[in-house]
């Protein structure tokens, strides 16, 4: 379970990451990502709550699963997207300097 929270401590720290390399005016893939972290933290708290309670562990079951699908739905989208705009700013920078 501690993997977990960390691969969401890293997720949430995707922002902080993106600023300080300078991807400032193309922010919203690494904020896809960032709360993305925030499901897979969800995804914990449902674990280590609703287990403590008989009857509301089927109800903690299904929402960490529902969380850890968002986050990692979240998780390939923001990544994804950050990959492509990173490879189109490359593109049209290559092509700029050749014409």
């Amino acid at each position: 379970m501690m993997e977990i929270i960390f691969l969401g401590l890293a997720a949430m720290s995707a922002p902080l990451f993106a600023k300080y390399a300078g991807f400032e005016h193309k922010k919203m893939a690494f904020d896809l990502v960032g709360v993305s972290g925030l499901f897979f933290i969800l995804g914990s708290a449902f674990t280590f709550v609703f287990s403590k309670v008989e009857m509301f562990s089927l109800l903690g079951h299904y929402g960490m699963l529902l969380s850890y699908f968002a986050g990692l739905a979240g998780m390939i989208v923001g990544a994804l997207w950050a990959g492509l705009d990173l490879l189109f700013e490359v593109l049209m920078h290559t092509r700029s300097i050749h014409h």
